[in-house]
């Protein structure tokens, strides 16, 4: 009976390690499909980018307003008679590359092509575009990397290689990730080549690559240095320690040198190529905002001006601090002041870094909020929906991953340092490679010394580069970095734990413990209660900042309050409930000054919640103004920029165009949203706050269900949380 037993068991295995790796590949293509297809087509809006990779691959939009929402289908340019004219066309014009030298174009005119000669076979017009094409393209690029990468990972217990691969699956697949595919962002490309350089990596680090092997990580390295621009230098470094790892092996036969060098040469001479075809415009616009939108952002003038001329700029270039060079009227302004060709000579990348360097605690402020903005996968301010499911909609199609993560300490400085220590920990308990002695000490340390440099690059640059602009979606390339990590985490304890069963002896346990140590740290935010619940109701007269008192009732309940602030003459009250669910103006006008919401609050909800009126104290506040209104500032020459991250939304507010309105019953501005968030209070979210979003004349700020502060349209509906005054007296 034992022996028929260990035979099936024998069969299963021989059956899994045919066809298991064949089946986890077309599980990803469905999960991927499935998201990206079934019902309405999911992907990533436009944030300002689809423009560069459109102009350089004979593309165009239909629509002439679609800020916040996922459009999949644009126009080609058709500007030849014949089919194959105009596929030559998009595939060989160097049209647009000039000002975007990027290897993402290829793709994205390939699915134009693709495009072309599906429209030729269904008889519809040849100048539609769908974007889906270009996500089924690269879904199926995709799936063959992740079919490629599973055929490494092969260890003796079939169930711990299978927990490994499904951990990877439902990392690799989320919506976070694949949403990248139905979008114009390089990100698609980048990942490609990430996974790329995950598979040949592993063969090298093994010793068992061969030259082709070789070959393919120098392409992998080339495919993802060229995808972002400012991923180049990554590239060369993972040339280079690759290299050094494959000549370990073949150490004394010239001719392979000669070869692995060739082709490294030639690997980074190509990357080389592409750092100085770098357009002038991109290079202009990303010192800038470096400059002006990050190192002298929200700082004293006088602080600005040190700053500049630190740099070797003029002070008087600090009236431009706190502004990007994408915001209207900036590049105008800069250039009438006669500015920009001084900036254009003095301020390079270099110069930049050597700046940071020699202000350790800026960079170090730099990189906290780097951190802070590297916990989502996906950019808060992107869309996955079409327009008729609204703005800024997000899908939770698969996104298991990106939730949990949300949730964990990978925004924290703690979280990645711990992160990191695991990684080398794990660098140095485990074998890794097949090499023995000194040459298995170096493949690790030139594979751990790439991947470091690697990450701490990803993770610094984006701010020394491009400022604060975007930030959350140019930290992906170090979330995909982390996300690495906690795979290589993830396989090193359950590889450990599988030879504790096998051997039951104690080093596989001492070789699992950093590690598990290092992925337990990520659950503090869920097993630490550092959100505060404030003290139990006391009476208003003895309440202090904190407290909760009882005030009102409204629609049969009772209002509870949150002491926010304590005056000479009054206390500020911030309800702790929803007192309704409203639009705050079904115009769609972002104005609290002539909103619907303000006039309900400040009569309805105000007679209705209230026996005695008198106590309710009329208060003069200032309220935060969008573009649109800006006519109308009292103070302010500034528009308001803020963050989704509660402890950097309420920063600028003193330059932030406002005006002065008195009422009886206000919401919370950002400010006030910002400060609770960060105490800890347990506030809830899903609330309307009376800062709009400065763009456009339609959003609305809003603190979300998981605590961030976002936007959407006035005429949607939110929760209301007044804020009153009331005596002190009462």
């Amino acid at each position: 009976m034992r022996g028929v037993s260990y035979s099936l068991m024998e069969e299963k295995t021989c059956l899994y390690r045919r066809w298991g790796d064949l089946l986890f590949a077309l599980l990803a293509l469905v999960i991927i499909l499935t998201v990206l297809f079934w019902g309405s087509s999911v992907g990533l809006s436009n944030n300002g980018d689809f423009g560069r990779v459109m102009n350089a691959s004979s593309l165009m939009r239909t629509e002439t307003r679609a800020s916040f929402v996922f459009v999949d289908e644009f126009e080609i340019q058709v500007v030849e008679s014949s089919l194959f004219s105009n596929v030559a066309r998009v595939l060989f014009s160097t049209e647009g590359l000039r000002d975007y030298p990027s290897i993402h174009v290829l793709l994205v005119r390939l699915s134009v092509a693709a495009n072309l000669a599906l429209n030729h076979l269904t008889g519809v017009s040849l100048s539609l575009y769908r974007l889906g094409v270009l996500g089924a393209m690269t879904a199926l690029l995709y799936v063959g990397l992740i079919f490629a990468l599973f055929r490494q990972l092969k260890w003796k217990n079939i169930w711990a290689e299978i927990a490994v691969k499904a951990a990877l699956l439902v990392m690799l697949c989320d919506i976070g990730y694949i949403a990248y595919f139905n979008s114009f962002y390089s990100e698609s490309v980048q990942i490609l080549g990430f996974l790329m350089i995950l598979i040949f990596g592993i063969r090298l680090l093994k010793g068992q690559g061969s030259l082709g092997d070789f070959i393919g990580l120098t392409l992998a390295a080339v495919l993802f240095g060229w995808s972002k621009l400012i991923n180049l230098p990554m590239g060369i470094l993972l040339i280079l320690a690759f290299g050094a790892i494959f000549l370990l092996r073949h150490y004394g036969a010239r001719f392979a040198v000669l070869k692995t060098c060739g082709v490294g040469f030639l690997g980074i001479l190509v990357l080389l190529g592409v750092y100085f075809s770098i357009p002038k415009w991109m290079d202009f616009d990303t010192n800038y905002n470096s400059v002006f939108y990050s190192i002298v952002k929200d700082v004293e003038e006088e602080e600005a001006i040190r700053r500049l001329e630190a740099l070797g700029l003029s002070g008087e270039m600090a009236v431009f601090s706190s502004t990007n060079i994408y915001v209207r009227g900036v590049r105008a302004s800069f250039r009438e002041a006669g500015f920009e060709e001084e900036f254009r000579e003095i301020i390079s990348k270099f110069g930049l870094l050597r700046f940071y360097l020699g202000h350790p605690g800026l960079l170090w402020e730099n990189i906290e909020m780097s951190l802070a903005h590297s916990g989502q996968i996906r950019p808060w301010y992107m869309s996955n929906y079409p327009a008729e499911y609204g703005r800024f909609v997000l899908s939770n199609q698969f996104a298991t991953w990106t939730n949990l993560r949300s949730a964990l300490a990978f925004d924290t400085a703690y979280g990645n340092l711990m992160l990191w220590a695991g990684l080398f920990a794990l660098f140095g308990t485990a074998p890794l490679t097949n090499l023995e002695g000194r040459k298995r000490l170096w493949a690790k340390l030139l594979a751990l010394g790439a991947f470091f440099g690697a990450g701490v690059y990803a993770l610094v640059i984006q701010m020394i580069a491009n400022g604060e602009g975007d930030l959350a979606k140019h930290l992906f390339v170090y979330v995909q970095f982390v996300d690495l990590i906690v795979g290589l985490l993830v396989a090193g304890l359950l590889y450990s734990v599988a030879c504790l069963v096998e051997t039951k002896r104690i080093e596989p346990m001492l070789r699992a413990f950093p590690l598990a140590l290092a992925l337990l740290v990520l659950l503090t935010p869920l097993l630490n209660s550092a959100v505060r619940t404030p003290r139990h109701v006391v009476p208003l007269e003895d309440a202090q900042v904190g407290d909760l008192v009882q005030l009102g009732s409204y629609g049969g309940q009772e209002l509870r309050w949150l002491v926010v602030a304590v005056g000479e003459e009054s206390k500020t009250l911030f309800a702790m409930d929803n007192v309704s669910y409203l639009a705050f103006d079904s115009g769609n006008r972002n104005d609290w000054t002539h909103s619907e919401l303000r006039v309900w609050l400040n009569t309805v909800f105000l007679y209705e919640a209230f026996a005695d009126t008198s106590d309710i104290m009329p208060f003069h506040r200032p309220i935060f103004l969008s573009a649109v209104n800006d006519y109308r500032r009292e103070a302010g020459d500034r528009e308001l920029y803020t963050f989704h991250i509660p402890r950097y939304a309420a920063r600028g507010l003193e330059r932030a165009y406002r005006e002065y309105v008195i009422d009886r019953v206000q919401l919370p501005d950002i400010a006030m949203a910002a400060h609770l968030l960060v105490w800890g209070g347990n506030i809830g979210g899903g609330f309307w706050l009376e800062t709009p979003f400065y763009a456009n004349g339609e959003m609305m700020r809003y603190v979300s269900r998981d605590r961030y502060i976002l936007m959407r349209d006035a005429l949607e509906l939110a929760g209301v949380r007044p804020v009153i005054e009331v005596s002190r007296g009462r």
